[in-house]
């Protein structure tokens, strides 16, 4: 059974290999940094981490990162990071992970901003979270 949680900062050192994975997938290079950043952007409230655990394995996230738009006018969230270890796609995670930080966002009043185009796609197929989101430019 998968289950969708939100992770603390002290719960990173659990999300860092399926990270680097995430980094690796776009030809990024992991850093001996990485784990310092995502503390970091959890403790001072710039970024919220969901997760996707099978048992206790984590297999999957998407994260969320604060910032402002002036032409929104106020708070806004960023949905660029989402990731889902190979074996475990097609099994509806990413999905669950997109609908929970909706959802988060929904709670908390904020208009989302999407860069991840697998997120772009499957809003085409959900309309209900229409009036949460909004393209950049």
């Amino acid at each position: 059974m998968t289950k969708i949680s939100k992770i603390q900062a002290a719960e990173v050192t659990n999300l860092l290999p399926l990270f680097h994975d995430y980094l690796k997938f776009y030809r990024v290079e992991p850093k001996t940094t990485n784990e310092s950043f995502l503390k970091d952007r959890i403790q001072n409230n710039d970024s919220v981490v969901f997760v996707a655990k099978d048992g206790e394995k984590i297999v999957g996230f998407a994260q969320l990162y604060f910032t402002y738009s002036s032409l929104m006018q106020g708070k806004v969230v960023i949905l660029n990071d989402l990731y889902i270890l190979p074996e475990f796609r097609r099994k509806n995670l990413a999905g669950m992970l997109i609908d929970k930080t909706l959802e988060y966002a929904k709670e908390k009043n904020l208009q989302v901003i999407v860069y991840c185009p697998f997120v772009a796609t499957y809003l085409k197929r959900h309309p209900e979270y229409n009036f949460l989101v909004k393209n950049p430019g």
